[in-house]
């Protein structure tokens, strides 16, 4: 019943686009939305950034408004001319209303990303009147979906075990119809360095941070056990380590739980920073040490050297890219990677685990203090390097 009506709303909405013109016009307006969770949108950015290449003289319209952050990743950068916030909890009505409103801009292309468009956002698409609608289609998920091509120009089949950031570029390919050049870089505005540093008490390559939590302290079986963290931070600042926590203001039950477990000293930010100012304050760490994330995917993007703890997330899907980014998973067991293809919610993968997370478990602390032992290493060679 639900998609046999959604066939009529788009029945019905398609007449408010405008014909698809022959051509895109040299300066086109785009609109783009950003309903996904922080790292699913940062891997969105390389698509950004590649249609400012593409279409130097034309304007990025970001429509963005959930929890997460989206509108703040690229507030300040070149990729993004505007953003319009509205706001994933509204009523549908209020939302279809915002996405009318949007004709004003007279948008010639709406992107439907998979992961970052929920149903009032393919139906406001057609609101806008924009007359090219570029999205993915999920024949390859085998579920019902039939409804959003009705809503579609351009197509973009959905593959299954291809990073995310490969995922958005394929929409430009359909748009453009021939392959685009990729560049797998992920974008963030960070906040002015100096500034963000000073005003939290640190120093430039002076501290190394520790995610204690994840998924903003949601339901989830991708978390370290805590009991590992404590160890690892008790032997790093046995070495002489700084340590800073971060993570959002959701994550600050779980920090407490740690820091309650844990007598080692530790500069809490957790709730404390905004997503510029914990992407400056991961430009300027010496390590990080985190769960597949957001913060995993902004430590990605800024370059800081990472080790990103992995086990019932598809890594080829989601995995950090930067040649500064290391990741550890226990390939092992036989179910690793359990959520790959889009089969499971965290929920969902949580509920089904019959191993109790040993994925997680079996992560030894061994090898991730190894590790931020040779990213010290490095770190020093290229400091010792720059001297001379």
């Amino acid at each position: 019943m639900k998609h046999l009506l959604l066939f009529l709303l788009v029945r019905v909405l398609r007449a408010f686009s405008r014909r698809a013109p022959r051509g895109l016009p040299p300066r086109p307006v785009i609109l783009l939305p950003g309903y996904a969770g922080l790292g699913n949108f940062l891997m969105m950015t390389p698509l950004f950034a590649a249609l400012k290449r593409e279409f130097p003289g034309g304007r990025i319209l970001l429509v963005a408004g959930n929890p997460w952050g989206a509108e703040y990743v690229l507030a300040g950068t070149k990729f993004v001319d505007r953003t319009i916030v509205v706001s994933d909890a509204a009523s549908t009505a209020r939302q279809l209303r915002a996405f009318l409103r949007l004709r004003r801009e007279r948008p010639d292309v709406v992107f439907l990303p998979g992961n970052a468009s929920p149903p009032f956002v393919w139906l406001g698409a057609l609101l806008t009147g924009a007359p090219i609608r570029v999205g993915h289609t999920f024949d390859a998920l085998g579920r019902d979906m039939r409804w959003t091509r009705r809503v579609l120009t351009h197509e973009a089949p959905l593959r299954l075990g291809v990073h995310e950031s490969d995922l958005g570029l394929d929409l430009l390919d359909a748009l453009l119809k021939r392959p685009a050049p990729r560049d797998p870089k992920t974008v963030i505005h960070q906040a002015p360095r100096d500034g963000t540093l000073a005003k939290f008490g640190l120093a430039e390559r002076g501290y190394l941070v520790l995610q204690v939590s994840a998924a903003n302290a949601q339901i989830t079986p991708k978390r370290w056990p805590l009991e590992n963290f404590a160890r690892l931070a008790e032997a790093l600042r046995a070495e002489g380590e700084r340590i800073v926590l971060l993570g959002d203001r959701h994550d600050r039950a779980i920090t407490n739980q740690f820091l309650a477990a844990c007598p080692v000293e530790a500069t809490d930010l957790t709730g404390r920073t905004t997503i510029p100012e914990a992407a400056a304050i991961l430009a300027g760490a010496r390590a990080l040490v985190c769960h597949d994330s957001g913060l995993m995917h902004i430590g990605d993007a800024v370059g800081v050297p990472l080790v990103a703890l992995f086990g019932p997330t598809d890594l080829a899907v989601t995995g950090p890219r930067a040649a500064t980014s290391r990741v550890l998973r226990n390939d092992a067991l036989p179910c690793i990677g359990c959520m790959k293809d889009f089969g499971k919610t965290e929920a969902e993968a949580l509920r089904d685990c019959r191993r109790d997370l040993e994925c997680m478990r079996t992560i030894p602390v061994e090898q991730v203090l190894a590790l931020l032992r040779k990213i010290r290493r490095g770190n020093r060679a290229a400091a010792n390097a720059k001297a001379e």
